[in-house]
């Protein structure tokens, strides 16, 4: 039954959202070698199922020269930015946020597509 009085109702909206902030909170894992990524879909239809097409610019600091030697990326620098760019060459496992499905969680082939 829903509170007619607005206040309540408000003050009672603002409890439950943030004891949801709190429980997301205490879920979070952190992972080392992870990386939060925004994904969108494949413009140009081109990937198949269980493959994923990631691409991240590198900055240039101390400790760019550890990219280069990873054999599961492609390392080649970008004129129109001046800036290293990798693309991920290899099997990796991708998780939704939040997770609450045990399907949201999935292994995916990364890789190189000329089109994207």
């Amino acid at each position: 039954m829903p509170i007619a009085e607005p206040f309540i109702n408000l003050y009672l909206n603002n409890i439950i959202l943030y004891e949801q902030v709190q429980i997301s909170k205490k879920f979070r894992v952190l992972i080392s070698q992870s990386v939060r990524l925004m994904g969108v879909i494949d413009p140009y239809n081109v990937l198949n199922e269980g493959e994923i097409f990631v691409q991240f610019y590198i900055k240039e600091n101390e400790r760019s020269e550890q990219y280069f030697n990873d054999p599961k990326l492609k390392v080649y620098r970008d004129p129109a930015y001046n800036l290293n760019k990798a693309i991920i060459k290899s099997k990796v496992t991708i998780v939704k946020n939040p997770a609450l499905h045990c399907g949201d969680i999935q292994t995916v082939h990364c890789v190189e597509h000329e089109a994207l």
